[in-house]
C-alpha cells in the first residue's frame, strides 16, 4: 500500500511542473480513453443481448414447432376418433 502512496506521490509531482495547457490535453486524453472504455463495454453488452435475442427467437421457432405438431396430433387422435364412432354406429 505504500509503495501505491510513493507512486501517486510522484505523479502528483510531475503533474504540478506540467504545463497547464499540457495538463488539459492529458485530461482530454483521459477522458478520451474513459469514454471508448466504456463504448466498447456498451457494445459489449449489445452483442450478448443480440445473442441473447437470437436464442429467444430460435427458442420461440422451436415452441412453434411443437404446436404445430401437437394440433397435428390432436386432429389425427380426433380423425381416428370419428372413424371410432362412425364404425361403432355402422354395428
Amino acid at each position: 500500500m505504500e509503495a501505491l502512496g510513493g507512486r501517486v506521490s510522484r505523479v502528483w509531482m510531475a503533474l504540478r511542473e506540467v504545463d497547464t495547457r499540457d495538463k488539459l490535453l492529458i485530461a482530454a486524453i483521459i477522458m478520451q480513453a474513459v469514454t471508448l472504455y466504456f463504448a466498447w463495454a456498451a457494445l459489449d453488452q449489445a452483442e450478448h443481448a443480440r445473442y441473447a435475442a437470437y436464442d429467444a427467437l430460435e427458442n420461440s421457432r422451436d415452441a412453434s414447432q411443437s404446436c404445430s405438431s401437437a394440433a397435428y396430433s390432436l386432429h389425427a387422435v380426433k380423425d381416428a376418433a370419428d372413424e371410432a364412432a362412425s364404425t361403432c354406429r355402422g354395428r
